[in-house]
């Protein structure tokens, strides 16, 4: 028996019933007590030149990430990035910020920054040693 290599797809989201269906997938992934980014935000910000992508495979949604300019045009702020918990594992989280750097380099984009939470082992795990990010400052209950 041979296995069936199944092909990911990193893109953009399209349209509201896609942006929707990502308030949903956040849902999912962090539960109800933590609001999902909304879907007429997301569009808004979308068209301002903010990245809102998501990782597929045969049309559902395993990945998630939002992004939105800064004061400074060279900088992207990455807000949130979500890995459906059937899907872990997989490597999708490093792909889709792999994904938004592409993105944001195209676009002049020079700089990336977020948060995360340090305590989270899968955090500081993906942000420091997989993505070679740097750390200078710690936010209590940002």
């Amino acid at each position: 028996m041979t296995a069936v290599k199944t092909e990911v797809e990193l893109r953009e989201l399209d349209g509201v019933a896609e942006l929707k269906r990502a308030e949903d997938f956040q849902r999912a992934v962090w539960g109800a007590d933590d609001p999902a980014d909304n879907s007429d935000l997301m569009l808004a910000i979308q068209h301002e030149g903010g990245l809102v992508a998501g990782a597929f495979v045969e049309g559902r949604m395993l990945g998630f990430l939002f992004g939105f300019p800064t004061k400074d045009p060279q900088v992207q702020h990455s807000h949130r990035l979500a890995v459906h918990p059937d899907s872990r594992g997989m490597g999708l989280g490093a792909r889709l910020k792999w994904y938004q750097r592409d993105w944001c380099l195209a676009r002049g984009i020079t700089s990336v920054r977020w948060t995360f939470d340090p305590l989270r082992r899968i955090n500081a795990n993906l942000n420091i040693a997989r993505l070679g990010a740097t750390a200078d400052v710690y936010l209590p209950d940002y």
